[in-house]
């Protein structure tokens, strides 16, 4: 029972305005949501120490707070990838990938299925033993061939730390605030660039979140594809991959300075004795390999061979206009066993290497490099004297290594990339630049504020244009396109002059992106001590939400 000198009310709202820790409190509290929680990486290389796993983590996380438009660029490569994948799947005849969803997509895109290449007791055949990450190129390959497991939802799930309360409330918590800002505009009320800077990384975490919904998080072990079959297959896929060209790298002395896939012409023929003329020791490679052993007898037959020894091939045999390929293979006992494992998937699973094949990424470039006439003679020649088996770098499979990013995107960039990489670059700029009249501790502070809005949302995608016109995969194939189409020495001088002057470029653009980045999040704090009057106004009805 409340007395005489009890002095009570019913409702009472918040009190009006709001101070400076809460502004900070509330922006700090939504960054470290929208950048730490939304980051869903790809499954880690195996026994990856505590240390490694901070630093990959933090690496990601600091993409997130000065660049998370990039992040929400590699969301959207991932789902792309995911999405074409799982029409693959849909294609597949019969019911054993009837269940197949974007969850399965997202797992395999993840690495979630891997070829363990080290078997106990056999000889190794790929140098390191590394374990194979299916790609979606293969992932899509083996299941069309019957070979890829079935997983069910649950059992990937169930490997998932995803939380789906704590999504929603990133979710909510990101949603609260650009909900908040935009009723503050609309009430004519002054918004503070560090709250325009955090709206910006609530909106990306929104698209992130969106991107990546069905995406498992933080899966550590993936599902290991196992068989009689999986060393050729791994063989092969491995040969046929960018990792075979680690080892070879580009050819020496050529003009092209594509990777080379081990695979690289390597073709299949009747009678091996005819082509013995063309195999020579290569002058320029010295091998030593102590790991090397005896070779087998059957191999003796065709080749005399010392350990270590290093070889060179023409294109074609009887064809007096060819060149000889100038770089190095090397035969030791794990290339041996490499190429019998290879010889026989091929025979297993002739259609392997056609199913492996990428579609083409269309470019504005593509004019460039058209495709070989199949009428032409030196494919006619082909098709008189060998069955050819050649894929290439193209053509990719596995990978050694799950990036959650690599640069394939970049040497394949077509114009639905660079698109997409546009908008998001202008988008986040664009929230920066709606403090263009605002209030700023000083003059100076806004000039630069101004400055490094306009040069973060335009040097991206003038960058990425600039590597689709110059340093893409049609351009940078110098000799196909020289041999093939017949462009002048002087069309290509041009070229490669504009090209070292980018080079050099490049590198004071970096600078200045990488400071303009760091700038508008640093100023974003650093302008606190400095704000107008009505930035401390709160908008009452935004309180009600829920809210951290």
């Amino acid at each position: 029972m409340a007395t005489n000198s009890t002095i009570v009310t019913g409702w009472v709202p918040e009190p009006e305005g709001r101070g400076t820790f809460g502004i900070l409190r509330s922006c700090i509290m939504t960054l470290v949501l929208c950048v730490y929680t939304a980051l869903h990486l790809n499954i880690p290389a195996p026994n990856l120490t505590a240390f490694a796993a901070c630093m990959r983590k933090g690496k990601w996380v600091l993409m997130g707070c000065f660049a998370p438009e990039l992040v929400v660029f590699v969301a959207w490569c991932q789902r792309r990838q995911a999405t074409r994948l799982l029409g693959q799947m849909r294609e597949v005849p019969g019911d054993t990938y009837r269940l197949w969803t974007m969850t399965h997509s997202f797992y395999a895109t993840m690495g979630g299925f891997v070829l363990n290449t080290a078997q106990e007791g056999q000889d190794p055949y790929i140098p390191g033993s590394p374990r194979l990450y299916l790609l979606p190129e293969g992932t899509a390959a083996l299941a069309k061939m019957g070979l890829l497991p079935p997983v069910s939802k649950d059992y990937i799930l169930d490997k998932s730390n995803a939380d789906g309360l704590a999504k929603l409330i990133v979710v909510a918590q990101s949603g609260w605030f650009t909900l908040q800002l935009l009723t503050r505009w609309a009430m004519k009320l002054p918004v503070t660039p560090l709250e325009l800077t955090t709206m910006a990384h609530a909106v990306c975490a929104l698209a992130t979140y969106f991107l990546w919904w069905e995406k498992p998080l933080d899966i550590c072990d993936p599902t290991v594809v196992d068989g009689e079959w999986a060393a050729p297959v791994a063989a092969l896929m491995w040969m046929f991959s960018r990792l075979s060209s680690k080892r070879f790298g580009s050819r020496l002395g050529g003009n092209s300075s594509r990777p080379l896939a081990e695979c690289d012409d390597i073709y299949w023929i009747d009678d091996p004795r005819a082509l013995l003329d063309t195999l020579q020791p290569h002058p320029l490679a010295s091998y030593e390999d102590t790991s090397s052993q005896s070779v087998s007898a059957d191999h003796v037959m065709l080749f005399d061979l010392s350990r270590g020894s290093a070889f060179y091939r023409k294109l074609l045999p009887d064809d007096s206009t060819s060149r000889q390929y100038p770089y190095p293979i090397r035969l030791d006992r794990v290339t041996l066993r490499r190429w019998e494992l290879f010889r026989q998937c091929i025979r297993d699973f002739p259609e392997l290497p056609s199913l492996l094949k990428r579609a083409t990424v269309t470019s504005p470039m593509e004019h460039i490099c058209p495709p070989l006439d199949p009428s032409g003679p030196v494919l006619h020649a082909l098709r008189d004297h060998i069955r050819t088996v050649s894929g290439g770098p193209g053509m990719c499979g596995v990978e050694d290594i799950q990036y959650n990013y690599t640069t394939r995107i970049l040497r394949n960039l077509g114009l639905e990339l660079l698109i997409v990489l546009v908008v998001c670059a202008l988008a986040y700029g664009a929230i920066h630049a709606a403090a263009w009249n605002d209030h700023f501790p000083s003059g100076h502070e806004l000039v630069v504020w101004k400055t490094s809005c306009v040069y973060v949302a335009t040097c991206g995608p003038v960058a990425a244009t600039l590597w689709l016109v110059f340093f893409s995969d049609a351009v940078l194939d110098k000799e196909t396109i020289k041999g093939e189409i017949g462009c002048s020495g002087n069309h290509w001088f041009w070229i490669s002059w504009i090209q070292i002057g980018l080079f050099f470029l490049a590198f004071p653009a970096a600078v200045f992106y990488v400071l303009a980045r760091i700038y508008l999040v640093v100023e974003a704090f650093v302008s606190l001590r400095s704000l107008p009057s009505g930035a401390y106004s709160s908008t009452e009805w935004t309180q009600y939400l829920p809210h951290l």
